[in-house]
């Protein structure tokens, strides 16, 4: 695989604090550690999102308002057991 000194996307920029710095020597390392970093980033908001979509999903989440007025008006709440998957299959197993 060859990495070219193209420019970093714009999620690669922030987060890691051990990446703000660098020399053109190191611009291939941290552009691996960055990319490093922004793939587990989306692996533990993943991750989240299995657990309970209430993680994820905050106030200040871009599509927050449309999905709760989504869920309002099918008669759900954002805090519902059947959003969770894995608690529903967790109920499976506990009550069969």
């Amino acid at each position: 695989m060859v990495i070219t000194n193209k420019p970093t996307p714009s999620f690669l920029q922030a987060g890691c604090p051990s990446c703000r710095q660098t020399t053109s020597v190191q611009s291939t390392e941290v552009y691996q550690h960055r990319l490093l970093f922004a793939t587990l980033q989306a692996l533990h908001y993943l991750h989240k999102l299995c657990s309970h979509p209430a993680l994820v999903l905050t106030e200040h989440h871009p599509q927050y308002s449309s999905v709760t007025a989504n869920l309002q008006h099918a008669g759900s709440s954002l805090r519902d057991i059947q959003h969770a998957p894995k608690l529903v299959a967790l109920q499976y197993v506990l009550y069969f």
